[in-house]
Parts: C-alpha cells; structure tokens; sequence
C-alpha cells in the first residue's frame, strides 16, 4: 500500500514537473517580435517625464530617474495624487564632469523656470544639507539642495517644500522587499526615489486595449503618460502579454518580473494640464476588465496596468529599437511570486 502511495506521488511530481517544463518552453515561443519603442526617465519624484534615446541600467533605475525628490518641511515626498499641478513642472537634466544640472520649467508659463547645479563629490561628502525623506514609509537620507529652487517649487506647488537628492548611487541602500528579491540581499534595491520597484514596464498593444474599452464606454482616450513607465515595448501577442512574464531580457540585460503594478490615483490625472479626471477615467472603466487581487494579502482588489521590473544586477544600456525576449513566463496570470512560478524559474534557468 505504501509502495503504491509513493509510486503514484512519484508519478504525480514527474507529471507537475513535465508540465512545468513544457510552461518554460512555452512562453519562450510567445512576444518573439517584441522590442522596446520607448523609454522615459522622470528626474524628479512625481514632476514631468523626458523621453530619451537609451538609458543607462543601474541597480536603483535608469540614470537619472527619479534622483529627485520634493519633500514638505517635515520631509515627506509630495505626489500628483496630493498636487496634480506637479505634472506641469517640466523638468531636463544634463551632466558633466560630476556636476549634474538640472533645470525646471512651468509648462503654463514657458517664461517661468528654475535650475540647480550638483556636484555628485559634494553630495556624497556632506557638503549639502543631509536630510531624511519618506516615501511609502521608508526613510532614505538625502541630501537637501537649491535654496532658490525649493521656493521656486514652493510657490508653484502651494506647499512649502524643498528639494533634495540621492546622496550617490553606490552608498543609496532602499531595500527591496524580500519577497521580490532577485538576488537575496541588499544588491535588490527599491529604486531611488520611486514609489517601490527601480523599472516599470507596460506595452502599447495594452494601452490599445484600455482605450478599445474607454470608447466603447463614450469616454476620451489616453496616452501612455498617464501610467509613467520607463520602458514601453511593441508587438507583444496580444494586450496585457507582460502579465504573463516573470522574466525577460532587454538587449543583454536581464531583469526580473517582479509583480504587477497596482495602480493608484495617477492615471486619472492629466500629465498636460495638471488635472484630475472628475469621472475617475480611466480608472473608472478599468475597473470592469483589470481589477484583480494578484498582490493583495488580504484579497483587496486593485487596477492593475504594466509590470515592476528588477534588474538582475547587470549594467549596460537599453535603447529604443532593442529587442525583448521572455525567458521564463508565470504559472499563471499575475502570479510572479508564486511558489509554482519561482519553480519555473529555477528550471528555466537550467536549459
């Protein structure tokens, strides 16, 4: 009887793991066209996004991205979801010889515009202010900059408010939360400034169908700036393909799928004029066909649209016209932290 009990166990396990094997495979044959269309840095926390040619990867973000952050007096971030006038604040950044430049514009007042210089030596050895900001609850020293500049922004935002900086890269340390660990230490990191995950990606072919559902419900469409990803791809099979992927390579980059993204307030707020939606929209329609609990302990539901990448500790550029390639796929929508995906990644990794 127990001869029986294991042999059929045994044949059970072999069968899962057949199958396991054939899911590999399979999503290995799917979004063989895919390639990436564009790529965008935001330089400071929540202020307008800049689209570029190719982007440096580091373990914290593409270069630049979200290296600045506004904080109230008692160092909290300030956000769109608060201040959607934040959006008209259009910022560029340069640097040269370790000094990074950054300059700030009023999309609604061209004439308006401030700028600051960096050092990156004089940040990293205390020459500037070091301060502590929060975001989503962590706390991250920082380095406080640009007396002109944070009055500029206070009097444009309405709150009194300063700007500050990544220290460095090297000595930033935001842990990511273990459970999306690719590596199992503090190397993961939870990007600079960014809400949780260093890389968002999302694919044109899934905006295609969330404005295929807002026209079918008699409302305006919108574009891809509405969800701040970093990384915009093209020619996946089908819209929401990137559901389906736990990880992937961009060029000769590797990086993780880490989770779906849950998305918030954002999307519903107009990136050109500075407004909130008063229907909701998108939001509100997503809600029919995207409104899942994959990320929810306790099952909340939330609108889900592009995915949290972590990178595997490689370093290299990714520029427009690069081709994607899954390497693994998940067990099934979603369920990139599940024990059955993490399986399918530890034989992916063997052939």
């Amino acid at each position: 009887m127990l001869n029986s009990i294991i042999t059929i166990l045994a044949i059970a396990f072999g069968v899962g793991l057949v199958v396991l094997l054939l899911k590999v495979s399979l999503s290995r044959t799917k979004d063989r066209s895919t390639v990436v269309s564009h790529l965008y840095v935001y330089p400071v926390k929540s202020l307008g996004g800049v689209e570029v040619d190719e982007a440096s990867v580091s373990r914290i973000g593409f270069r630049f991205d979200r290296r600045f952050i506004v904080a109230d007096k008692d160092g909290m971030m300030l956000s769109q979801r608060k201040h959607p006038r934040m959006a008209t604040l259009q910022p560029s950044v340069e640097e040269k010889d370790g000094v990074i430049n950054l300059k700030i514009h009023d999309r609604h007042d061209p004439s308006s515009e401030c700028e600051v210089s960096v050092s990156l030596e004089d940040a990293a050895s205390g020459r500037y202010p070091f301060v502590t900001v929060e975001v989503w609850g962590a706390k991250i020293r920082a380095a406080r900059v640009g007396d002109a500049v944070s009055k500029w922004l206070s009097d444009k935002i309405g709150v009194d408010c300063y700007l500050a900086t990544v220290i460095s890269d090297s000595a930033h340390d935001r842990k990511l939360k273990p459970k999306y660990q690719v590596h199992g230490h503090k190397e993961d990191q939870a990007g600079a400034f960014s809400d949780g995950f260093p890389y968002l990606l999302a694919s044109e072919e899934s905006l295609v169908g969330v404005n295929a559902q807002l026209r079918l419900a008699g409302v305006s469409t919108i574009g891809m700036e509405r969800f701040r990803p970093n990384i915009v791809v093209k020619n996946v099979s089908k819209p929401f393909a990137e559901d389906n992927w736990a990880e992937i390579k961009i060029g000769s980059l590797r990086f993780r799928v880490a989770k779906p993204c849950d998305r918030c307030s954002m999307p519903t707020i107009d990136q050109k004029a500075g407004v909130r939606d008063k229907t909701n929209q998108p939001t509100r329609t997503m809600k029919k066909f995207r409104y899942f609990s994959w990320t929810k302990s306790n099952g909340e539901k939330a609108v889900y649209f592009g995915q949290n990448l972590v990178c595997h500790g490689d370093t290299g550029k990714i520029k427009r016209g690069d081709k994607l390639s899954v390497i693994c796929g998940t067990s099934a929508l979603g369920c990139q932290t599940s024990v059955l995906t993490k399986v399918m990644l530890k034989l992916s990794s063997l052939f």
